[in-house]
C-alpha cells in the first residue's frame, strides 16, 4: 500500500469468498474531533436515504450491489480514526460509493 498525506491509498482487491466475487476498498482517515466524525455519518446517511442502512456502530449502508461501513478506530483528544470499507460486486459501482464518501469528507474538512 502507498501512503500518500495521512491516507492509505489501497489496492482494488477483488475478493473470492464461496464462490462470490467482490471489490473491496479499504481506507484509514481521521479528523480533528468526533463531531466532524458524526456529522460525517449523518451526511453519507442522507447521501444513501433511500437503502438499508444500521448505525449500531458507526453506519452500514446496504446498496443492491454491496455494503458500505463506517466505523470509529480511535477516538483521541485531538484525531478520530475511522475506516472507511466498500465492498462491491461491480468496480464502477464501488468506485462511484467511495467518491460519494469522499466528496461529503473533503465538504467537512473544507468547512470545519
Amino acid at each position: 500500500m502507498e501512503v500518500l498525506a495521512n491516507v492509505i491509498m489501497p489496492k482494488i482487491e477483488t475478493v473470492n469468498s464461496e464462490n462470490k466475487m467482490y471489490y473491496e476498498f479499504k481506507y484509514i482517515e481521521s479528523v480533528s474531533n468526533l463531531s466532524i466524525y458524526n456529522q460525517l455519518l449523518n451526511w453519507v446517511s442522507g447521501e444513501f436515504v433511500l437503502c438499508l442502512q444500521e448505525r449500531e456502530n458507526g453506519l452500514k449502508v446496504y446498496f443492491p450491489s454491496g455494503v458500505l461501513s463506517i466505523h470509529l478506530l480511535k477516538n483521541s483528544y485531538n484525531k478520530v480514526d475511522f475506516e472507511i470499507v466498500v465492498k462491491a460486486k461491480n468496480k464502477h459501482k464501488g468506485i462511484n460509493t467511495k467518491s460519494t464518501v469522499y466528496n461529503v469528507l473533503s465538504h467537512l474538512r473544507e468547512f470545519y
